[in-house]
């Protein structure tokens, strides 16, 4: 599905200069130069690699005027939500360009089964994501007309309860639990943990939805979630989705990768471990809620940020989880066919220019 809109841009990393380009014309320095003259030349010579430098940096060589406002969920009006919810399940619907049977919702989900996993417990964890959701919100408007801009879940508001999140409403929100008398009918072969804790979602917007993707196999399937009982989701999210928790997290955690690696194997990993289904799968994009989670995990690496500049660029730790080279913000993030790769030092910044949004408030 080659995107030929906003997603397929290809951006420039170099700005425009008005600079005039030396000709060949141009005479040699004379001999007769002095010393002083060639410290001045020196100077001169440093001066242009620092201002350089200064203009590769993502906000100053940046495009974005007029940033999108990404805001939590249960603050949108019912229109927008209804909006939202149309254009996602018309993502669901709408075939794909280069798969067989299957849609450009189900693409997503196949390339985070084949590519995003190795970004997992590795530092390009969340500018992979940053920028997969980004894609995902454009081919919203793309294919699908939506003129929003994409939501996000903030969990930390239902830690007490985070299965009885407004998320989960069946009229406004993505649909509730797997019917129990239900089954998913993937092959046990696949050794399928989905099986054993997953059934069919047959309420809400997306009751009927089959995704053809399970576990980056092809295996039709319903939808499925398998909500574990209230006193382990209390227990959990009271352990890794408290405000003070995640607060704490984003003003003490000094190192990106540090930061990365709590964020991911705790909150990150509580909203499929709860849910089950399709979201506990290396195609847990099946789960359309998964983009809004994301987008919560993204709002916490981006007040990360917000609490300095050192923050705002920093990234270290390995650049895979599959290989020991260390990471680079130039490093190319991988997203397969799907759309152009960009580097990481493109999404370090929510207002580059090759993004362009902010969130409506930090987790502080």
């Amino acid at each position: 599905m080659p995107f030929t809109g906003k997603a397929s841009t290809k951006y420039s990393l170099l700005p425009n200069s008005d600079s005039p380009t030396p000709t060949t014309s141009e005479k040699p320095l004379r001999s007769k130069l002095t010393r002083s003259s060639y410290a001045l030349i020196a100077v001169l010579l440093v001066s242009s690699v620092l201002i350089s430098a200064l203009l590769l940096t993502p906000k100053l060589r940046s495009t974005c005027t007029q940033p999108r406002l990404r805001q939590e969920w249960r603050t949108l009006t019912q229109n927008e939500k209804q909006s939202y919810l149309a254009a996602a399940h018309c993502l669901t619907t709408t075939p794909s360009s280069s798969l067989s049977n299957a849609t450009i919702h189900d693409e997503f989900s196949l390339l985070h089964s084949r590519v995003g996993n190795y970004s997992h417990n590795a530092a390009s964890f969340l500018p992979w994501h940053r920028f997969f959701v980004h894609a995902y919100e454009q081919a919203l408007y793309e294919y699908c007309e939506y003129d929003g801009v994409i939501p996000y879940w903030d969990w930390s508001l239902d830690y007490q309860d985070l299965l009885k999140s407004p998320i989960w409403n069946i009229n406004d929100g993505f649909g509730a639990d797997g019917d129990k008398n239900t089954s998913t009918d993937i092959d046990p072969n696949m050794g399928s943990r989905m099986g054993v804790n997953g059934h069919c979602v047959v309420d809400g917007p997306f009751a009927g939805f089959t995704p053809v993707y399970y576990e980056g196999a092809y295996q039709p399937h319903c939808l499925s979630r398998g909500f574990l009982d209230e006193e382990t989701v209390k227990r959990v999210g009271n352990l890794t989705m408290r405000p003070s928790v995640l607060q704490e997290l984003v003003r003490n955690e000094s190192s990106y990768f540090d930061f990365l690696l709590r964020v991911e194997t705790m909150s990150h990993l509580t909203i499929p471990y709860v849910v089950q289904g399709d979201f506990r799968t290396v195609t847990a994009p099946n789960d359309p809620v998964f983009y809004l989670h994301h987008g919560q995990v993204d709002r916490l690496w981006w007040s990360w940020q917000q609490m300095s500049s050192e923050r705002r660029f920093e990234y270290n730790g390995p650049a895979r989880n599959d290989e020991s080279v260390d990471a680079d913000v130039m490093d190319e993030l991988d997203f397969g066919d799907l759309f152009p790769r960009v580097t990481v030092g493109d999404v370090m910044d929510t207002q580059s220019g090759v993004l362009c949004y902010h969130y409506d408030r930090s987790i502080l």
